[in-house]
């Protein structure tokens, strides 16, 4: 089984079994990252996936790598302290190394969402990093279907967030709505680090 499927598998499990998280879009109120700046590396395990979980979009393929096996807790460690330490926290340190090429293959940009071109385990990236998810592989109920944890709230903070099984469409048409008229862009690409 290939590191994307073991990924993808777990995150799977958690959409079966209803798994709600505390959704935050303000990265230094994330459980992850708070773990990391208050523990050294190779001293304390990151916390267990949990509703009172605050988790940004962006983390949930790096639950999934853990909590698959795909990464070891100190892989974890290292990946939030190369977007935590530039700028510690900063948004545009964040996006500087989420979208770097030391990060990620070549990007694509989505240009139908109708239309299947997303592989098992791609990053998808809406606006930049305005949104961040994990393709599925599958599309049994529409194309370009996505994992994805998005408490679409314009407080940055929604308990109860569920960690769903969803599609760039669906997606995109959350966001036309929330922002009318605003130019949409969805790129993908395959982590470097599967």
């Amino acid at each position: 089984m290939s590191n994307s499927d073991r990924v993808i598998t777990r995150i799977g499990a958690w959409v079966a079994g209803g798994q709600e998280v505390t959704w935050t879009n303000h990265q230094p109120a994330s459980s992850l990252v708070q773990w990391k700046r208050n523990n050294a590396k190779g001293t304390t395990p990151p916390p267990q996936m949990a509703t009172n979980l605050s988790m940004v979009c962006y983390e949930l393929p790096f639950w999934g790598a853990y909590h698959s096996g795909v990464w070891s807790a100190d892989d974890l460690w290292d990946k939030v302290h190369a977007f935590d330490s530039v700028g510690h926290g900063a948004a545009a340190s964040i996006i500087s190394t989420i979208t770097s090429s030391s990060w990620f293959n070549s990007t694509k940009t989505l240009n139908d969402p109708t239309t299947n071109a997303l592989r098992k385990g791609d990053i998808v990236m809406f606006n930049g990093v305005g949104h961040v998810c994990i393709a599925t592989g599958v599309s049994e109920q529409q194309p370009n279907e996505v994992y994805s944890v998005w408490g679409l709230d314009p407080t940055g903070l929604r308990a109860n967030t569920p960690v769903e099984r969803t599609s760039v469409s669906t997606i995109l048409a959350q966001i036309a709505a929330g922002a009318p008229g605003v130019a949409q862009t969805v790129t993908y690409s395959r982590p470097s680090w599967w």
